[in-house]
């Protein structure tokens, strides 16, 4: 599902007539010489800024989100750590990004050889519904997703 999400967006942007790569640049004109590489203006697209090798401060994701002039950045609230406020999303608002925010009921799991199960669905709805009220009431984001991929078998 994940490469025919990634195929149908790079399939998109490619046919969109108004998007114009801002990497390749005329040469100067009074120098002939080339024109700087670096992107310019900003996207549509945005970031989950997650290394591989460990963990980056908030104010260096959103270092990485304007030198690649990106408007979104993606973050997870964790329910069951929620106390009424989340670091991250209010960073990244003042700096200017907006948020796609993923809401997760709790952290994933994992079981005795080390594979990803999901966190299951909350039995409480109406506790769920109340603390998510809370959630949206204080944060705007600009899109929000909930949970994540409950049908793979090796989340």
């Amino acid at each position: 599902m994940k490469q025919l999400l990634a195929a149908l967006l790079i399939f998109s942007a490619a046919c969109n007539p108004q998007l114009k790569p801002t990497t390749q640049k005329d040469p100067d004109p009074q120098t002939n010489e080339p024109a700087s590489t670096s992107t310019s203006g900003s996207t549509k697209f945005g970031i989950l800024v997650n290394p591989s090798g460990g963990r980056l401060s908030n104010a260096t994701k959103i270092k990485v989100a304007k030198a690649l002039n990106l408007k979104y950045v993606r973050n997870a609230v964790i329910m069951e750590d929620w106390t009424g406020a989340d670091g991250a999303y209010e960073e990244y608002v003042n700096a200017g990004l907006k948020v796609i925010l993923n809401i997760n009921a709790g952290h994933v799991q994992q079981d005795g050889s080390g594979t990803k199960t999901p966190f299951p669905f909350p039995k409480d709805t109406v506790e769920y519904k109340k603390k998510l009220g809370k959630m949206l009431d204080k944060y705007r984001p600009e899109l929000v997703v909930i949970e994540n991929e409950e049908t793979t078998k090796h989340y």
